[in-house]
């Protein structure tokens, strides 16, 4: 466990960043979150700002707390082991059907560690050709700011697909091996990040270099006049 203070404008308050994402459609978001295909019927809450690069997240997120699983204990193994649950310092991972690992080493499929330096890293790996795994992060605190690396997530297998306060963002697939980067910044809190494999099957995939944060978050006038008025 490492902690990363990151120190940034509040930058909820001053338009969009660097950033990009997809629906579940695959189609491309604006820097606020906004879906670009009207037609969609789910959209991110105002305010909301996807990344698609750790640099611009970390500068956007504020201070973070970054699990690299460096400190955790191994479980498991390339081949074997999976478990439905493990406990981490902020949250909780449960999978659906087995599959949780802690893993020490690349595995020739493509699965590896991204932290510089390190070895560890979580994988969703049913053991089972075909079947991918259903995994959800919960937090023992509400989060503004949520950011990881997928890993092995593969184009022929699928894509990934976080839900977030009910809305899904889509992470295309791409090479055996490949690293996509995920980051979001809300106005509106939350403590469940579900991950699901879709429009395909991929049963070994990994995550690392998880951050999460409580801002910065942007005040609304209205807000931030009600508390105002607490303190006269």
């Amino acid at each position: 466990m490492r902690i990363a203070s990151v120190f940034a404008l509040l930058i909820l308050a001053f338009g969009p960043a660097h950033a990009s994402g997809f629906d579940r459609d695959g189609n491309p978001l604006f820097g606020d979150g906004t879906i670009r295909d009207p037609s969609d019927p789910v959209a991110p809450h105002p305010g909301v700002m996807i990344f698609d690069n750790q640099a611009d997240f970390l500068a956007a997120a504020g201070s973070v707390t970054t699990e690299d699983f460096e400190d955790e204990p191994l479980v498991g193994d390339c081949s074997s082991g999976a478990q439905t649950f493990l406990s981490f310092d902020h949250f909780d991972a449960t999978a659906t059907p087995a599959a949780l690992k802690v893993l020490g080493v690349d595995c020739g499929n493509g699965n590896h560690n991204t932290t510089p330096g390190g070895f560890k890293y979580l994988s969703a790996d049913t053991d089972l050709g075909g079947v991918s795994a259903f995994v959800t992060l919960s937090f023992n605190t509400f989060l503004h700011a949520f950011g990881l690396y997928l890993i092995d997530i593969e184009a022929g297998g699928g894509s990934v697909e976080l839900t977030i306060n009910g809305v899904p963002y889509l992470v295309p697939g791409g090479p055996n091996g490949g690293e996509s980067y995920f980051g979001i910044v809300s106005p509106v809190s939350f403590t469940d990040i579900e991950i699901a494999i879709v429009s395909g099957s991929d049963s070994h995939y990994s995550l690392d270099d998880i951050a999460y944060g409580a801002g910065p978050v942007a005040v609304e006038a209205d807000s931030w006049g009600k508390v105002k008025a607490i303190y006269r």
